[in-house]
């Protein structure tokens, strides 16, 4: 199993904040979480060209 880094682990963290705050806030989780992914591979398929 990979190590993850310190910034993975953050970014893990944010993420799973963000799904707290989703269902708290009664969003349709499945749904919310479903796009939310998506969008985070669009970006990494598609970055931004800064």
């Amino acid at each position: 199993m990979e190590t993850l880094s310190l910034e993975k682990r953050q970014l893990c963290d944010i993420q799973g904040r963000l799904f707290e705050l989703a269902l708290k806030n009664e969003y349709d989780c499945p749904l919310f979480i479903e796009n939310f992914m998506a969008s985070i591979l669009l970006m990494l398929r598609w970055p931004l060209i800064t």
